[in-house]
């Protein structure tokens, strides 16, 4: 660990001196001893792996409340000895003091810095399951120094301790699938610590790169099982509860690769988080679950993640009330949205996910006119690696008639719909590697509808609506207020979009709300045949809102 130290004279002319717990000054008028006991938690003695007592070295520093500058600084590491360290302090009585601890082991990559009170964190080469990493802090706040103080402070972790085991090892193992390394890559991470507020501050990705996975002998006890551990790694973050991505990758003694994503896990200073179920096997059942060690209350998680090839697993694993499902297709599956309103996952889901995998599984949405799919605790879906059709057709000249309507936020990526979709009001939807071939309609329709108040983006996309056949004139994107109460202002982005279209512009903006367009780089309006030069009209019927309809690089037009 490197550290920033400034060196104290220890000098009776000195208001401020300071020496470590084997030696302290004689006393000095004015002055009085303040003996600080320094405790990491007393469970560390109790745990194996991730136990803590790679923290031996404490270093501190001392301030004046209210002031930034430091008055002493630890010139010598103290050791703990056990799972305490005592610091001895001369300050002058009649003043009040900050004074901040941290406690590493001695090759940890952090650099303590006195004088911009903060702690720093070197990510590069580092690894899974490094005990090294572990470090606690405290900082005591306004010591008012008017005698003799003796006072012990508990140490705690700055980081969350994300935990990732396998209830299923030994049956991977059977299979012929033998874990030697594993890989860990996280979001939302700090990089550094103000450690006089304990603000943690940065949001980088870490990538915690191959390890070898613990001894056999290292597990976890959770719900009545023991998990093996894969990995486990420290996060910088703060008080409050946050969310953050995970995708673990297990690697086999053979070279084989299993990989895992985990959206929307919780994590949460001085509380572990637990991953762990039957992660290395085709078909799991997981649970993330909050713990203390470190603090109450725990909280549990339930993940559930599955494999299914019929419209029965897929409605069973739907209805599945966990925060996060995890749905993979294997071929092909559809399921049921003519029940108008019907919401998909449980009270405490907070995302769905539907993977068709590489080969790019078939999803068939059973569905009926302006069908919703909606989620109970607005959960967020994402849609990956499919083709998704409907069986409802849509007939004769209803321009505003569509099958599908995503009432919830989305994120979608490389998916082909084979039908018009509708995406819905004051809701997130982010859409990449996307194609809607709405090219079959006989009436005169629109691929994508956008109702009022949506915040869009398009990214790499391919908008077609151009039917073949001779009658229908398609159309590319509108934005509508058609049906919504209190229209609110639509957000669209777009980037790398290709439209093609027969009738009107590839985006056409009725909502009285109007609208904030982005025309990002790499859009191609050349087969919108209707308008190839101005990428957005505003509607004949709504010239009062033109002003409302604002676009950055691209033009548009009021229509006549």
């Amino acid at each position: 660990m490197n550290k920033k130290l400034i060196y104290c004279l220890c000098a009776s002319a000195m208001l401020f001196t300071a020496c470590s717990d084997e030696a302290v000054n004689a006393p000095v008028e004015g002055e009085s001893l303040v003996t600080i006991t320094t405790q990491l938690p007393a469970d560390l003695g109790t745990r194996t792996f991730g136990d803590g007592t790679t923290a031996t070295n404490l270093t501190y520093a001392v301030y004046e409340a209210g002031q930034t500058d430091p008055r002493i600084i630890s010139t010598d590491e103290v050791t703990f000895s056990g799972l305490t360290a005592t610091v001895n302090l001369r300050l002058a009585n009649g003043k009040k003091y900050d004074i901040v601890f941290w406690a590493d082991a001695p090759d940890a990559p952090y650099t303590f810095d006195a004088d911009a009170q903060t702690v720093n964190i070197n990510y590069n080469g580092i690894t899974s399951n490094l005990e090294k990493l572990d470090a606690f802090f405290a900082n005591e706040k306004n010591l008012q120094v008017n005698g003799t103080i003796n006072k012990t402070i508990q140490l705690k972790r700055p980081f969350a301790q994300l935990n990732i085991g396998a209830t299923d090892y030994v049956a991977a193992e059977t299979a012929a699938f033998k874990t030697a390394s594993s890989v860990v890559k996280v979001n939302h991470v700090a990089n550094a610590i103000n450690i006089r507020t304990g603000e943690a501050t940065g949001n980088a990705t870490i990538t915690f790169a191959d390890a070898p996975v613990p001894a056999d002998t290292e597990t976890f006890h959770v719900t009545g099982v023991d998990a093996d551990y894969l990995a486990m790694n420290y996060l910088l973050v703060n008080d409050d509860k946050q969310l953050v991505d995970v995708e673990f990758t297990a690697k086999s003694t053979k070279g084989e690769t299993i990989t895992r994503s985990y959206a929307n896990v919780p994590v949460q200073r001085n509380y572990r988080t637990n991953i762990y179920g039957n992660i290395l096997t085709e078909e799991a059942n997981f649970n993330i679950e909050i713990v203390a060690g470190f603090d109450e209350p725990a909280n549990n998680v339930p993940v559930f993640e599955t494999t299914v090839s019929n419209q029965e697993q897929m409605e069973d694993a739907l209805a599945t009330d966990a925060e996060n499902i995890i749905i993979n297709i294997d071929g092909s599956a559809s399921f049921d949205r003519s029940d108008f309103y019907s919401q998909l996952g449980g009270a405490s889901t907070k995302t769905i996910t539907i993977d068709g995998g590489a080969a790019g599984a078939e999803l068939n949405i059973v569905s009926g006119y302006r069908n919703h799919i909606v989620t109970k605790n607005n959960a967020t879906i994402i849609l990956k690696n499919l083709t998704i059709s409907s069986n409802y057709m849509v007939g004769g000249s209803t321009w505003d008639d569509y099958a599908i309507i995503f009432d919830c936020p989305t994120i979608i990526e490389n998916v082909t719909f084979t039908r018009q979709v509708a995406l819905g009001k004051n809701q997130k939807h982010e859409l990449s590697k996307v194609t809607i071939n709405q090219t079959a309609a006989t009436g005169d329709m629109y691929a994508l509808w956008l109702q009022a108040g949506v915040d869009v983006t398009l990214k790499d996309c391919v908008i077609n609506s151009i039917n073949p056949n001779a009658g229908s004139l398609n159309r590319a994107i509108k934005i509508a207020d058609e049906y919504i109460d209190n229209p609110q202002l639509t957000k669209l982005a777009v980037s790398g979009t290709t439209f093609k279209s027969q009738k009107k512009a590839a985006v056409l903006v009725t909502s009285t709300a109007g609208a904030n367009i982005v025309w990002g780089e790499g859009n191609d309006i050349s087969e919108v045949q209707a308008d190839n030069v101005n990428a957005v009209w505003n509607d004949a019927d709504r010239t009062a809102a033109w002003d409302l309809v604002t676009v950055t690089g691209c033009t548009k037009i009021q229509e006549q």
